[in-house]
């Protein structure tokens, strides 16, 4: 059995006096990262088994912890707020960075659920690369990896 690999570098960027983020990977309902993110860069590898038949995948992407004091308003505007960003995502050494993220594929690919950090109506969103609200941002995938990118790559 063949080992897949998804690599994600995050930027987090932190309001000085507030708790960490908490920031979690999970993979087809597995948690793999569960930890409270301080401001930087931070490096994740993910590994999973790539069976021969191809298998619907599902991997996750998910703040919480996010309360107002993550957000500096002034005159009604926001001036700064508590984000991740996902700067790089590839799969077994394929970056689908741009392509999955950055052109927006569609909720079927990747998606964006939250609800304003408990401020408005749930809603689900294309995922693109910065995660501002308590969340999750969830990817669909087809293992082996190499048949989900030539689907990906021909959009």
């Amino acid at each position: 059995m063949n080992k897949g690999v998804i690599e994600c570098t995050i930027n987090v960027n932190h309001i000085d006096g507030t708790d960490y983020l908490n920031f979690k990977i999970v993979l087809d309902n597995e948690t793999k990262v569960d930890e409270y993110v301080s401001v930087g860069i931070h490096k994740y590898t993910v590994e999973f088994d790539e069976e021969l038949v191809i298998t619907n995948r599902v991997i996750q992407f998910i703040i919480n912890g996010k309360t107002d004091s993550h957000t500096i308003i002034e005159n009604g505007n926001v001036v700064d707020s508590e984000t991740i960003e996902i700067l790089n995502l590839s799969f077994s050494d394929t970056d689908v960075t741009k392509h999955v993220l950055g052109m927006k594929m569609g909720l079927d690919v990747a998606s964006y659920t939250h609800d304003f950090n408990g401020h408005g109506e749930s809603e689900t969103i294309p995922f693109d690369q910065l995660m501002g609200f308590n969340g999750v941002g969830e990817i669909k995938f087809v293992a082996p990896i190499y048949i989900w990118a030539m689907d990906i790559f021909s959009r």
